[in-house]
């Protein structure tokens, strides 16, 4: 999945969702004082957040190096303040975990007495070659509101029928976002047709998001909304 991240101005994102450690884990770094913090590095500054995060005491537990999120312990009750004006890190808060994923294996599926038995030959249509978009959002956060905004105005143009857009609330849904790998909202995925594209920030660069959507370049990109306040 190639990720495309908009200038910083554009990001501004909150991490919803990330890379956490297990219940157990929590706990115990909990009985030690600890506490666990989401950083979110620049683009391109891994190694510099890396060795800001060990000036200032910070233990790195888990990373995702490729999306710039990683998940840091500190006993530090000033770790989050003294980090966030590092070189290489965009943002740090206190991890919260919002949901979680059920082992595999532990799903139980939900049988439906009004489902007709098909065949294989009887479900197989022909290739949906529509444009399909999920949108990440966070309520009724400013930057969520404002993507909602710039992705609606982008398709205004379009025929409904070439393309389909599924708009994911990650308060409401945390476990969707888990599952889906998403760490930062407002966060849109081109999932169709391939090569996937992610998309994080509030899509004001309507000529950056529509080239990387495959959509027709916008007349103006005036007009996109972009209140400047994080999620």
């Amino acid at each position: 999945m190639r990720r495309l991240l908009l200038p910083l101005a554009s990001v501004l994102a909150l991490v919803v969702a990330a890379p956490a450690a297990s219940a157990s884990e929590n706990q115990q770094a909990a009985q030690h004082g600890a506490t666990e913090y989401v950083v979110v590095y620049r683009e391109g500054a891994t190694d510099a957040a890396r060795a800001a995060i060990a000036a200032t005491g910070g233990q790195i537990v888990k990373e995702n190096a490729e999306v710039g999120v990683a998940t840091v312990r500190s006993s530090d009750a000033s770790f989050a303040a003294n980090l966030a004006t590092r070189d290489g890190v965009e943002g740090v808060a206190e991890n919260t975990i919002i949901g979680s994923v059920p082992a595999a294996g532990t799903r139980t599926p939900i049988p439906s007495a009004h489902a007709p038995s098909m065949s294989p030959s009887s479900v197989q249509g022909p290739p949906d070659s529509r444009l399909h978009l999920r949108l990440y959002v966070a309520g009724e956060a400013a930057n969520s509101i404002a993507a909602r905004a710039n992705l609606r105005r982008m398709l205004a143009g379009e025929d409904p029928s070439t393309y389909r857009l599924e708009v994911i609330d990650c308060l409401e849904d945390p476990v969707r976002a888990l599952e889906d790998g998403v760490l930062v909202t407002p966060t849109l995925i081109r999932t169709a047709p391939p090569p996937a594209q992610t998309i994080i920030g509030s899509l004001s660069e309507a000529s950056r998001v529509t080239a990387a959507l495959g959509l027709p370049s916008p007349a103006t990109a005036s007009a996109s909304v972009d209140d400047g306040r994080p999620d």
